[in-house]
């Protein structure tokens, strides 16, 4: 649904922020 849709744009931008800080 929307919700898992949007928690995983959130796991990706969080990801993508670690990997960009590394």
């Amino acid at each position: 649904g929307v919700c898992h849709e949007v928690v995983k744009t959130l796991l990706l931008s969080k990801g993508r922020e670690v990997s960009h800080q590394t």
